[in-house]
């Protein structure tokens, strides 16, 4: 689980029981780059958080389709299809005046079986909650750990 606050980033591994939280920078966008940069984790779905932003970049888009409608547990959705170099992937925006992504579909073309992700999302655009929702508070049987860096951890491994 990642939980992010606009200060801090935490990193939870409910199953083994062990959290790592670091300082965060107080945009979605900066904290993709951080984690990316400095613990080499990369955010799922990272690139919709920069669409159209500055810098960013269709380079790695070798192909892409407007598939037309579609529908998402009964919303109309416009249905695109994108490859890459490792993955093909599907995405399924809400058409309206709200165009969130409803669902997606990652193959990972690097492997023989052709894995899938699929994630179908819902939107509360109207969510009631206080910081408080955003606040990590570890089990009490939780261990600490420490979220090595990506330089410190590949010079470890050598």
């Amino acid at each position: 689980m990642y939980l992010y606050d606009g200060r801090s980033f935490t990193l939870f591994a409910k199953r083994m029981n062990f959290y790592a939280t670091v300082p965060a920078p107080p945009t979605i966008g900066q904290l993709a780059d951080t984690l990316d940069d400095e613990y080499g984790l990369s955010v799922p779905l990272s690139d919709l958080f920069r669409w159209g932003s500055p810098g960013w970049s269709t380079g790695d888009i070798a192909a892409a389709t407007d598939l037309g409608p579609g529908v998402v547990e009964g919303t109309t959705c416009q249905h695109f299809a994108f490859r890459q170099t490792d993955i093909d992937w599907q995405i399924w925006i809400q058409k309206g005046d709200f165009p969130l992504p409803r669902k997606i579909v990652i193959t990972t073309k690097t492997d023989d079986a052709r894995p899938q992700h699929t994630a179908v999302y819902t939107w509360n655009l109207a969510p009631s909650f206080n910081e408080a929702a955003f606040t990590f508070d570890p089990p009490d049987d939780a261990g600490k750990v420490v979220l090595a860096k990506a330089a410190s951890a590949a010079g470890a491994a050598r």
